[in-house]
């Protein structure tokens, strides 16, 4: 396959607010303290919007906003790719509460909210764009479905394509059957041009490769958090700018990334 290039990163995790603040955590000048991520998340939704918006919507769109902030795009010339665990599992076990009531009486903005692009069609209200969108869900491999599937796209059309990557914890008894213990969600700008990129990925398909993990044990625990977290040991290597390959699940297999030509 041929190379695709990483031109932003944002980032919501415990204890991570930004990017910026990641790389400083990854890098070790400052020290990671493992805080539940705040309650209250910043999109760029209207007010009536937002507030219909559901928790998991909000934290998708937090991580397309820190990205338009810190690096502006085209909405319009992007492609779209969305990868979550398996939805909105809040949503889904209101409305399923809400079936087994006398009346059943499901609220039409839950029930507005419950398909599975929900995030893809508040992101083009909020953006203004009718640029396509694909949403996928590959439970513990999501994150690297997701990228192979941005990646794709990308080379295919041979636009940029923005990847967004979410999960919040879900309410009991849903809690107990799906490996999500802390809000996180992360978004990358993949382009197939190298001008102005952090790094070069290079991505295949492989077998047999141990899964990469990290060394520092909190950063372990958070790798552990969320499906999308899976992630961080690349987003590690790109912050320290480490020449390496990352291997992530992917569907029994393993999805090696890759890592190079770092900006200076």
């Amino acid at each position: 396959m041929k190379p695709i290039y990483l031109k932003a990163v944002s980032i919501i995790a415990p204890g991570i607010k930004n990017w910026k603040e990641a790389k400083a955590l990854f890098n070790e000048e400052i020290a990671y303290e493992a805080q539940a991520v705040t309650k209250k998340l910043e999109t760029f939704l209207a007010p009536n919007t937002q507030r219909r918006a559901s928790r998991n919507i909000q934290l998708a769109l937090a991580s397309v906003q820190q990205l338009r902030l810190d690096s502006p795009f085209d909405s319009e010339k992007l492609l779209y790719v969305f990868t979550s665990c398996n939805g909105d599992l809040t949503i889904f076990h209101q409305i399923s509460s809400a079936l087994n009531l006398p009346g059943h009486p499901v609220s039409p903005t839950k029930f507005h909210n419950s398909v599975h692009n929900a995030p893809a069609g508040y992101t083009s209200i909020a953006l203004n764009t009718q640029s396509p969108s694909t949403s996928i869900a590959s439970f513990q491999d999501s994150f690297a479905n997701g990228l192979l599937e941005a990646t794709v796209q990308s080379l295919s059309t041979q636009k940029d394509c923005l990847l967004v990557a979410y999960d919040e914890i879900p309410p009991e008894p849903l809690l107990s059957l799906f490996p999500v213990k802390a809000d996180f969600s992360c978004a990358f700008i993949l382009s197939t041009s190298a001008e102005n990129s952090l790094c070069r990925l290079d991505i295949s398909i492989t077998k047999g490769q141990k899964i990469s993990s990290m060394n520092n044990s909190q950063f372990e625990r958070l790798r552990h958090c969320n499906p999308q977290a899976k992630v961080i040991p690349l987003l590690h290597t790109i912050a320290c700018k480490e020449s390496q390959s990352i291997f992530m699940g992917y569907n029994q297999l393993q999805l090696k990334i890759k890592v190079s030509g770092f900006s200076q």
